[in-house]
């Protein structure tokens, strides 16, 4: 019910990539003892000038996210929403602060003694 005003979703990266980067922050989570919340991405909420309602909510939300990619080489989840009176879109944007690697960056220990 929460999800009517919705027109356009988008990302960036697959699935891989975001249950990967829960799994990974979690695990540095907890290793780290920290208390509180494991924050895993962050979201920004972006309203848009009213005369976006007139082009294609898939191509606005593609572009504007692709460009944010590119800017900030971040990986990026998004979805175009009008607000409660459809008067203008706003998207809310999650991106990663952490980057996809071309290849796993494995790390093997060297030591023989811990």
């Amino acid at each position: 019910a929460k999800q009517e005003n919705l027109y356009a979703t988008y990302r960036t990266a697959d699935n891989t990539f975001w249950e990967n980067l829960a799994r990974e922050s979690q695990q540095e989570f907890q290793r780290s003892g920290t208390t509180g919340k494991c924050i895993e991405a962050r979201e920004l909420i972006i309203a848009l000038p009213e005369i976006y309602t007139t082009f294609d909510p898939q191509q606005v939300l593609e572009e504007f996210t692709n460009k944010f990619r590119q800017q900030y080489g971040v990986e990026c989840v998004s979805a175009l929403h009008h607000n409660k009176r459809k008067t203008n879109y706003h998207i809310h944007l999650i991106f990663s602060e952490r980057k996809l690697l071309p290849e796993p960056d494995i790390k093997i220990a060297t030591r023989s003694v811990f």
